[in-house]
């Protein structure tokens, strides 16, 4: 385990709308391991937490010595630089990346955007000026890279470059929804602790989007400082959100499958497992 100077032991880096709360849930279930006061630090990513220094993010971790400690930010696998970052507070940490279905995580992610009011685009749209859109500035790639951060593969080669393979960890939605003690029980032995029981809930998904009733009553929540009161952006969005998002179109569904077929071969070929086929992507 790191020294409270080179915390933490692990990061899960992402991906985003990929299962990266249910999975904090689960490790916190471990009484082996110690995750950091709040799910997502943000100290890799966001320039304003960074500039806070090393003392600053250790503060964020509560743990014992004995402890391994860890943390789940799913942006960090999406930005080059966090893996410098990372490998320069500590070059011996173990890397944990979570994927599922790449066409079902892009539709995910849009419905998210649009549920915050943030994404006026019908999805086609969205898709077709991602590039551009992602081009603009931070918060443009943060909200509208529906597509890229789908590469997984292309993502992980950041990691890749600065730790040994023997210290990266992939771990896949759709296994650890089915089969989540067999998912934990690997995850726990790359960690290095005890495996413990899985939550018997884990197939129930955390954080899942849904489709405003009204876009303009989005806008208002996430686009005032009405946003800010907790207890008014709850309510207001549980009212305002609809049960479950609409069904993609068959022929947005085939021309990302054709996208993201290669990048999954390759990341399948990684760790032993055919996710074309596991993702339907062959038949997109």
């Amino acid at each position: 385990m790191a020294s409270r100077e080179s915390y933490p032991d692990f990061i899960v880096v992402g991906a985003q709308k990929c299962g990266t709360t249910a999975l904090y849930a689960q490790l916190a279930g471990n009484p082996s391991i110690c995750l950091s006061t709040v799910k997502e630090v943000h100290y890799f990513d966001l320039e304003e937490n960074y500039a806070k220094g090393e003392n600053w993010y250790r503060d964020q971790f509560e743990c014992a010595s004995e402890a391994v400690v860890g943390e789940v930010s799913p942006m960090y696998l999406f930005l080059p630089y966090c893996a410098e970052r990372i490998h320069a507070h500590n070059p011996n940490a173990k890397i944990v990346a979570i994927v599922r279905n790449p066409i079902k995580r892009a539709w995910s992610h849009y419905w998210h955007e649009r549920s915050k009011g943030r994404e006026p685009l019908e999805f086609e749209d969205a898709i077709e000026q991602e590039l551009e859109r992602t081009s603009r500035d931070f918060e443009g790639l943060r909200r509208y890279s529906y597509v890229q951060r789908g590469m997984y593969w292309k993502q992980l080669q950041s990691y890749r470059t600065l730790f040994e393979d023997q210290n990266i960890h992939v771990v896949v939605a759709e296994e650890f929804y089915s089969d989540p003690q067999s998912s934990i029980d690997e995850l726990c032995t790359f960690l290095g602790v005890p495996p413990h029981s899985a939550a018997s809930n884990v197939g129930r998904k955390k954080n899942q989007g849904g489709q405003p009733r009204s876009r303009v009553l989005s806008r208002i929540i996430h686009g005032t400082p009405l946003h800010k009161i907790r207890s008014i952006k709850t309510i207001t969005e549980r009212i305002n959100k609809k049960d479950a998002y609409p069904e993609m179109n068959v022929e947005s569904a085939q021309s990302l499958g054709q996208d993201f077929q290669e990048d999954a071969r390759q990341l399948g070929e990684y760790i032993g497992k055919d996710l074309v086929s596991l993702w339907g992507l062959q038949h997109a």
